[in-house]
């Protein structure tokens, strides 16, 4: 790890799953996000983890050219999560999938280059927006959630696939009028897909 950021690299990829998983319990190693406490600029671009526990130590300074985040079957918590967020100046991307302890997702307003998140298969309740730039929201989930955003803040594009019977009507009814701003909405419910435009 040491050796990846020190030697210069932009992407990095770290899977440690296990051998045989079964359960998230299965995940047993630490992200060892001290290699990234220093004040110094880091030259990591594209972070993908996937099976891992990430727990930001008390020193981390963020990633301050971290342009895409990818978290895969990673164990964080949500304050964490929110945490890592704020010192991550440079952030555009951020895509979850499959993290068991985030139920509440809050973006603050520090990473104002984000435009683009991308939830799969997590337990998301809430979804709290406080940036200006989000344009694509992409949901992947049998969870219903709410969307609180922030002033100022935008949606220009959504796709929600959910995997429960009136996810066209709940998305319409529900989703929709929580995002005034929206141009373009793409639904998902079992074999039905559905378009809406919104005339501006």
């Amino acid at each position: 790890m040491y050796f990846a950021v020190s030697s210069g690299a932009k992407e990095l990829t770290l899977d440690l799953r296990p051998q045989r998983f079964i359960h998230y319990r299965n995940i047993q190693y630490n992200f060892p996000s001290s290699n990234f406490a220093t004040p110094m600029p880091t030259s990591v671009e594209h972070l993908k983890l996937l099976f891992c526990y990430l727990r930001p130590s008390p020193t981390f300074f963020g990633l301050s050219n971290l342009k895409t985040l990818e978290l895969s079957f990673v164990r964080i918590t949500k304050e964490d999560l929110e945490s890592l967020l704020s010192y991550t100046f440079s952030l555009q991307e951020l895509k979850l999938s499959q993290c068991p302890n985030i139920d509440h997702l809050r973006i603050p307003d520090v990473p104002s280059k984000f435009n683009y998140l991308d939830i799969d298969l997590c337990w998301i309740r809430a979804l709290e927006i406080h940036i200006q730039n989000l344009v694509i929201f992409n949901y992947h989930g049998s969870v219903r959630f709410r969307i609180i955003q922030g002033e100022g803040s935008l949606f220009k594009e959504a796709r929600f696939q959910f995997s429960c019977g009136d996810a066209i009507e709940y998305a319409i009814t529900e989703m929709a009028p929580a995002l005034p701003n929206l141009e373009t909405l793409f639904l998902i419910g079992f074999s039905k897909v559905c378009e809406w435009n919104q005339l501006l």
